[in-house]
């Protein structure tokens, strides 16, 4: 959660509509540097939605993607965790493609608007700087998969690498990926 104030409360929301019937799930938010008042209303809506059958938990990093998803998957407790953005970007298309798929369910898999199935509309000048960042990324660090998107990762495959992990910012995915790469665990995209 960053200067999320405009969309957080319809985002906890939607999270306790479509989770609240899958017990033991949980919502954590991590409030890492805002400074529009989304701190308070995390504590606001944590106190409102947590319950016995679905938590919603409330915590803070440093500012910086990558920090937070770090500190989210500290204290995740579920088998499962998701790491998305404050304004699920992607809606809940991500969770309904893992949850469709065959058990078992790959350790990683990745949400991806390059992937030749997703129905996210990008407009031109996104699409563009999103190739120039999968070409430079390719060069860089070998890396041929959308880094981009939301991420489902098992957690004991996240704690595994958790305490290799370093980046601060949007990188954050880049690395996730990288080293789940050099456990041997490629991810899967949807």
């Amino acid at each position: 959660v960053h200067n999320q104030i405009a969309e957080l409360r319809r985002t906890v929301r939607l999270l306790d509509e479509r989770l609240g019937h899958l017990p033991g799930s949980e919502i954590i938010l991590v409030e890492n540097g805002s400074s529009d008042g989304s701190g308070p209303l995390c504590l606001s809506l944590a106190a409102t939605f947590d319950s016995d059958d679905f938590g919603v938990h409330v915590t803070t990093s440093a500012k910086g993607l990558g920090f937070a998803w770090r500190r989210g998957m500290a204290i995740a407790g579920g088998d499962v965790i998701i790491l998305t953005a404050a304004d699920l970007p992607f809606g809940f298309t991500d969770l309904d493609g893992f949850l469709g798929m065959d058990d078992p369910r790959p350790p990683l898999v990745i949400g991806s608007k390059s992937h030749p199935d997703s129905q996210i509309e990008t407009p031109f000048l996104r699409r563009t700087m999103t190739s120039g960042f999968s070409l430079l990324r390719a060069a860089l660090v070998g890396l041929d998969v959308d880094t981009q998107g939301s991420m489902i990762i098992n957690r004991s495959l996240a704690l595994s690498i958790l305490p290799r992990l370093q980046r601060r910012d949007y990188l954050g995915g880049v690395e996730v990926i990288a080293w789940e790469l050099r456990e041997g665990v490629p991810p899967e995209a949807l």
